[in-house]
């Protein structure tokens, strides 16, 4: 069972210095749980959300309604400001229903005022894939609505079976970041966390070295993979896919290794 983070009598993490990277959005969900629990947690490297232009024709939503499939809290929000920018009424979207990849994608939706029809128990692209596959219709519409850098095996999985479209509607960058600064900012720290696999190759591409005395955390098991491919270092994998998790995964490692 998932520990109750907020109610840890003592704090156990008391000054432990824990890297986070991701999106602003991203590591303010961490920032809370890792407090709770006494940690200090800073901003090692930012990702930036850039919107892309999109070609979709948004009255199909209404014309042919299908399947809407939202992975992240960023394509929520991205795909609500398209819709208000093209003038289309939410009204129209009724005969749609809507797919999230995990709880806090679901949250997102919900600020819309839209209860998500479907969450797969197993929150990774492969539960959301195998969940879709047993509530898609054939012939329903899916459209996907997600980053450019959202992993192609989910498309591939459903174009084989239901019409989808997928629609890119943003991309992520690194900020701008010095190596030597970044570098600097990882000593002495003890955990530094990964919200995605695009985390893992920004931080990595600016020439990064991990200090072997690192533990790295991951979200998820695509994000590990994609950690794996290129470092050594020692990693844990959260043992739920949410901010929760990372920091459950940071308490239940050190609390391992310093009994």
């Amino acid at each position: 069972a998932a520990l109750d983070l907020s109610s840890t009598a003592a704090r156990p993490l008391e000054g432990m210095r824990v890297a986070l990277t991701g999106t602003p959005v991203n590591q303010e969900r961490l920032r809370r749980p890792l407090s709770e629990l006494g940690a200090q947690p800073f901003s090692l490297m930012t990702s930036q959300v850039e919107d892309l232009p999109v070609s979709f024709d948004w009255n199909s939503l209404s014309q042919t309604p299908g399947w809407i499939v939202l992975t992240s809290q960023s394509g929520v929000e991205r795909l609500f400001r398209r819709l208000a920018g093209a003038q289309f009424d939410l009204r129209r979207l009724s005969q749609n229903r809507f797919a999230v990849i995990g709880p806090a994608t679901g949250a997102a939706l919900r600020r819309y005022g839209i209860f998500p029809d479907l969450c797969p128990p197993v929150h990774t692209t492969q539960g959301l894939l195998e969940a879709l596959e047993e509530a898609v219709s054939p012939g329903q519409p899916v459209r996907l609505f997600r980053s450019r850098l959202g992993s192609r095996a989910l498309y591939q999985g459903l174009a084989e079976r239901f019409p989808t479209e997928d629609v890119a509607l943003y991309d992520l960058r690194p900020a701008p970041a010095d190596r030597e600064a970044l570098q600097a900012k990882l000593e002495g720290v003890r955990y530094l966390i990964f919200s995605s696999a695009s985390g893992v190759d920004f931080l990595l591409d600016a020439g990064v070295r991990l200090p072997s005395a690192l533990t790295c955390v991951c979200i998820g098991p695509v994000t590990a993979k994609a950690l794996a491919a290129r470092t050594q270092v020692p990693c844990v994998t959260a043992p739920v896919i949410s901010a929760q998790g990372a920091a459950e995964a940071v308490l239940r490692h050190w609390t391992a290794s310093h009994p």
